[in-house]
Order: structure tokens, then C-alpha cells, then sequence
């Protein structure tokens, strides 16, 4: 799926968390990170550059806040930029569970040569997650959603990394694939008789639910001090299947999805104690 902002966490979450974050934070204390007794909160500023829409040869630029929240007591986990936003709801260091929300990209027939196709607004997928480390190397996740804005299938995405801390450096980089379930493939790369007729690039088409596409993710991450840090990352899916013989793909999209992005991040305590 697209990753531009989806990729990372969900605008719409983190944007209400992140206009409420000041008030919360003005009636209790900020304190060092280490000294945190309740609540560690990271704000991230998001950049990435890539493909305007599901499918699409176009690039666009795209900015996005997001945040996360975990207890002091737990340690800083790794977290791969495409995650989404994710919060655990139990597990132990080797294996989580929890829920999940990704951002979809919207796609416009104003763009590119889309005209007589059905625009789709920006979705939001929303489901559950689990992860798994066999190894203190090698981390897998696997999550299931389902839309609730912008298209109401189902979806999945499976992903494994190799991560690797050095000194201030954390690298990370591994395989990913997607699956939809007909409705959602139908959503991003059918076409209906009407965008045929009108279309002259394109043909009707139904494509059948399955694996969307294949890929991999690279990325860096590197921290200034415990408040400060900041990550860049590269992803290039490749769409398959009935995703890529979509006219939609073959006539005026690409099959080759890239994205570049990075991000700056601070992290600071809440000690909810000392304000009572």
C-alpha cells in the first residue's frame, strides 16, 4: 500500500493526539526522560516523497505529525517506519499483540490521465497486530485490517527485519508483503464500464483479491541523546497479480512503488505525581 503517510501512523490519530498533547502536558510536569515516573511521549515531524497514489507513476511530498506513548517503566522498543500507528495491548519483550490504524493515500481522477474513474478519498484501516521475535535479531509482525474510510475491505500486510544497534545507529532492513481481499483490490485497481468508455487508456476490469505486492524496507535510525533523534528510510514495493495487470497500473501508473522519508523526533517524561 502506499506508504506516504499511511506508512507510518495515521494522520488523523496522531494529528487529534498531537492538538491535545499540549493541554495534557500544561497540567502536569515534563521531565527528563529518566526520571519519567508514568508516561514517556514522542512527537515525530514525518517527510516522505513517493508515489502519489496506489499504483501511480507520479510523485508527490507529503508532512505528517504523529506520536507515541508508552509507560516509563518499559524499555524503548523498535519500531519499523511502516509500523502504523500500533499500540500493544499485552506480550513481553518477544512477542506483542495489539491494534493497529494505517493511513491510506487518496487517488483524484484529476490526476495523471484518471479521467472517468471514481475518485477515492483518504482511507483509514484499523485492526490487530501481532509480533514476534525468534531471534534477538530478527524481528516479524503480522497484521490484519480492515477499512472504515476511503475503501471497507480487508487487508494485511506481513513484514520481518534484521535490526542491528550500533553505537548511536540502529539499522534495520527486511522483506514486506501485501495482501487485499477482492473488495480492496476492486477499490484501487478496477475499472468500471463507464471509465472505459471515457477513458480511452483504460478497459474494464475486475480484478480477483490475493497477494498486492512484494518488497523490502531499509532504514536508519539514529539518536542525538535520549530527547533527541532522528530516522530516514527507503521502500520499494513491486505490485503483483491482478494489482498489476490493472490497466490503471499498466497504462498510466507503474508497478514499481518507491518511497524515501525521514523524521525528527523528541521524547520527554510526564510525572502525572508531581502535579498532585
Amino acid at each position: 500500500m502506499p506508504l506516504k503517510p499511511c506508512a507510518i501512523r495515521s494522520l488523523s490519530l496522531a494529528a487529534c493526539a498531537a492538538a491535545l498533547l499540549p493541554t495534557a502536558a500544561s497540567a502536569q510536569e515534563v521531565v527528563a526522560v529518566g526520571k519519567a515516573k508514568d508516561w514517556v511521549v514522542t512527537i515525530t515531524g514525518n517527510g516522505a516523497w513517493g508515489s502519489s497514489y496506489w499504483g501511480a507513476q507520479s510523485k508527490d511530498w507529503t508532512g505528517f505529525p504523529s506520536i507515541a506513548l508508552r509507560q516509563a517503566d518499559q524499555p524503548a522498543e523498535f519500531e519499523a517506519p511502516d509500523d502504523g500507528f500500533s499500540f500493544a495491548l499485552f506480550g513481553n519483550p518477544g512477542l506483542k499483540v495489539g491494534v493497529v490504524g494505517r493511513y491510506m493515500a487518496g487517488r483524484y481522477n484529476s490526476e495523471d490521465n484518471l479521467q472517468g474513474t471514481a475518485s477515492i478519498p483518504w482511507g483509514l484501516n484499523v485492526g490487530g497486530f501481532v509480533e514476534y521475535w525468534p531471534m534477538p535479531m530478527i524481528r516479524t509482525r503480522f497484521d490484519v485490517l480492515h477499512g472504515v474510510k476511503g475503501n471497507y475491505g480487508w487487508s494485511s500486510n506481513i513484514e520481518a527485519d534484521y535490526v542491528q544497534p550500533w553505537n548511536k545507529f540502529t539499522f534495520s532492513f527486511g522483506p514486506r508483503l501485501v495482501l487485499g481481499d477482492d473488495t480492496t483490490t476492486d477499490t484501487y485497481f478496477g475499472v468500471n464500464e463507464r471509465a472505459a468508455f471515457v477513458n480511452p487508456k483504460l478497459t474494464a476490469y475486475d480484478p480477483s483479491g490475493g497477494i498486492t505486492s512484494v518488497g523490502a524496507l531499509a532504514a536508519v535510525n539514529y539518536e542525538f541523546d535520549d530527547n533527541w533523534s532522528t530516522a530516514g528510510y527507503v521502500r520499494y514495493d513491486r505490485l503483483v497479480g491482478s494489482a498489476a495487470d490493472s490497466p490503471i497500473v499498466k497504462n498510466i501508473g507503474s508497478a514499481n512503488q518507491v518511497v524515501v522519508g525521514m523524521s525528527v523526533s523528541y521524547t520527554f517524561g510526564l510525572d502525572l505525581h508531581r502535579a498532585n
